[in-house]
């Protein structure tokens, strides 16, 4: 994608070389498989930084209607680390687990597939959330009226748990 885009120079300066790169990455990200085409919207969300001059990201920064103030980051308890199975805060024994390349493995997986079986959606329980699991999922959300987004999250985990 960064070769598409070419390098930084006099005949392209650097502002424009982040506007062609935004470019090229919703391009990238609107032609991928989910759930990539979803997060476009923060291309779009940066276009309109460079479309209002703030090429400093000064706060407040707006995201989706979403004001980001540095109160935000003061608030926040610990740095978020980034693993296969982020922690939700809503629910801190049940992590999100979502259709993933590659697929998410290990406990929380298996504790998932454990849940389906028991809701009566057999499985091999292998602790891979694979094609397989992912399907068993969006039946399980479809079942009980929620969004089939194979991703299990709060809502999924307390209806698999009732």
């Amino acid at each position: 994608m960064i070769s598409s885009v070419g390098k930084v120079s006099a005949a392209c300066p650097e502002k424009t070389w982040v506007s062609k790169y935004v470019d090229a990455r919703r391009d990238f990200l609107r032609a991928g498989a989910p759930p990539l085409p979803g997060t476009s919207y923060r291309m779009d969300a940066f276009d309109a930084l460079i479309a209002a001059d703030k090429w400093d990201l000064a706060f407040p920064l707006i995201v989706r209607k979403v004001q980001i103030t540095a109160d935000t980051f003061a608030a926040a308890a610990a740095p978020v680390a980034v693993r296969a199975s982020a922690p939700d805060p809503a629910s801190p024994t049940h992590p999100i687990l979502r259709p993933t390349t590659p697929y998410m493995k290990g406990p929380d997986v298996l504790a998932l597939q454990t849940a389906l079986s028991h809701a009566g959606y057999k499985n091999a329980g292998d602790g891979i959330y694979g094609p397989f699991t992912q399907a068993l999922v969006a039946q399980f959300q479809t079942k009980t009226g929620m969004k089939p987004d194979a991703t299990v999250g709060p809502q999924t985990w307390d209806a698999l748990l009732a």
